[in-house]
């Protein structure tokens, strides 16, 4: 999920290669990775 958005996210900033986007926002996906994770536990974990 994560890489489709850093694709979108190439495509309308118009930078050259992907690796120019994901060495700016990829801390962004990390954040949004973490987030997500948590989430997910707390699914998990409802009693």
């Amino acid at each position: 999920m994560g890489y489709q958005y850093l694709l979108i996210t190439n495509q309308l900033l118009g930078h050259s290669t992907i690796s120019i986007t994901m060495d700016i926002y990829s801390h962004v996906l990390q954040e949004t990775d973490k987030e997500t994770a948590n989430q997910f536990d707390e699914i998990l974990t409802e009693k």
